[in-house]
């Protein structure tokens, strides 16, 4: 919420105009903070933040030599992260990811959607390389609630760690009534026949 603050060039009050040390915000890189500063133990830094796309970076460099190393490092570096980098969009929020199965439940699956936005920052060469995987343990035991965890969307990176999304109910499942029930049951008994008996029997 403070980001327009940070990114305004100049602020006059009682006729004194004071200037935005910042170096980057009059560059046309997506600029909108945050803060300069010098000390002679640490030399010049800076912490900053770009957007670019809807793609935002936060950096931070300190012990640069003078206040122009310190603008020509942080625009090679805000350059350099939003040409090296691509945000791989995997699902929208409420996007439904799969099916979970669903035992005992007023209906056989529930939707397993997305809480939030799933996406990530990941290097523009590793790409194609992405493996996205679904996990929960299922079925999973009806009374199922809108909203509650039910696994995660996991994914690999060549070369970085492996990163898990959660995955949630997009729906209430109640649990199901008696036919629900003797049917379940029924089932799991013939399963357990369908094990126990020969190929040929069965």
């Amino acid at each position: 919420e403070f980001y327009g603050y940070f990114a305004e060039t100049e602020f006059t009050w009682n006729n004194i105009t004071q200037s935005n040390r910042n170096p980057l915000l009059t560059l046309g890189i997506g600029a909108d903070g945050l803060k300069t500063g010098h000390t002679e133990e640490a030399g010049y830094g800076l912490v900053g933040s770009a957007v670019q796309d809807g793609q935002r970076i936060v950096f931070k460099v300190s012990g640069l030599d003078s206040s122009a190393d310190r603008a020509a490092e942080t625009t090679s570096l805000v350059k350099w992260a939003f040409g090296a980098f691509d945000t791989v969009k995997f699902f929208a929020e409420g996007e439904t990811v799969a099916e979970a199965e669903v035992w005992m439940g007023e209906t056989d699956t529930v939707p397993m959607v997305a809480p939030v936005p799933l996406q990530m920052l990941v290097p523009r060469e590793a790409r194609d390389g992405i493996m996205a995987s679904i996990r929960y343990e299922g079925p999973i035991e009806a009374p199922v609630v809108e909203g509650q965890r039910l696994g995660a969307l996991v994914v690999e990176v060549p070369d970085s760690e492996t990163i898990s999304f959660d995955l949630v109910a997009g729906a209430d499942v109640p649990r199901g009534g008696l036919m629900t029930r003797i049917n379940a049951a029924a089932h799991v008994a013939r399963d357990r026949v369908m094990e126990i008996l020969p190929g040929g029997d069965q």
